[in-house]
């Protein structure tokens, strides 16, 4: 639709409703085909929502206190619930630190600790029960015998495992008897070595869990500072 208005009583147009804006207030005059005299443009209903809005009186003094007041309360809870957010979010990632960490020092442990000593007392056990059992209920030369020959048949085994023994700084002392080594006293000292071996195993683990965790959260802090320094440069 085309428009004219009253400009200082001169007819201004013709114009479309988009040029009209600014260009008129609420009591210009606004004529358009159809309408049979000048009228006012608040009273033409397709121009109301290009009018000059004219906004409300200020506010008090006190509405504008309280209005300040409430907006810096809102800015205030914001930022406390993001702060929160954050600090979640960062105990989160550091107990996944923590567990990583963790995870390197158990496998520390596995990798210094002693796993051959339960194997090799198992082996040095069935060694014994064997020996006992092939002379059993014999005597005189029937047993003679039969402990001889068993322990030619072992003696690759019996030197395997003196020797396995021997990496642990025990030592077997032989029964002359049967010949045989006695492992009564092997054990005990298979078993005090591998505590010790396991206790260093121990103490590794725990300062490689340690190392672990500093070393990752340095990590993330260090990618933090140089992303907000590049921010900062930009």
């Amino acid at each position: 639709m085309i428009y004219f208005y009253n400009n200082s009583g001169t007819s201004s147009g013709p114009f479309t409703k988009d040029q009209l804006k600014g260009k008129i207030a609420n009591d210009t005059l606004v004529w358009h085909e159809g309408l049979t005299d000048w009228t006012i443009a608040a009273q033409i209903d397709d121009l109301k929502d290009i009018l000059n809005v004219i906004p409300p009186p200020l506010p008090t003094q006190e509405k504008i206190i309280k209005i300040e007041a409430s907006i810096k309360k809102e800015k205030l809870e914001y930022i406390n619930e993001n702060a929160q957010s954050k600090i979640a979010s960062e105990i989160k990632t550091l107990f996944y630190v923590a567990i990583i960490a963790t995870i390197i020092g158990i496998i520390g442990y596995f990798i210094k600790s002693d796993s051959k000593y339960s194997k090799l007392s198992q082996e040095l056990k069935m060694y014994d029960n064997e020996r006992a059992k092939n002379s059993l209920g014999l005597n005189g030369k029937a047993w003679e015998i039969a402990v001889s020959t068993w322990h030619n048949k072992n003696r690759e085994r019996e030197h395997m495992l003196e020797e396995s023994v021997k990496n642990y700084g025990c030592y077997f002392s032989y029964n002359f008897s049967e010949t045989a080594m006695n492992i009564t006293e092997v054990l005990p000292c298979l078993e005090t070595k591998s505590s010790a071996v396991n206790g260093n195993a121990f103490s590794y683990a725990l300062k490689l869990s340690l190392v672990s965790l500093l070393a990752l959260a340095a990590m993330r802090y260090v990618f933090f500072a140089s992303k907000w320094v590049a921010k900062k440069s930009v």
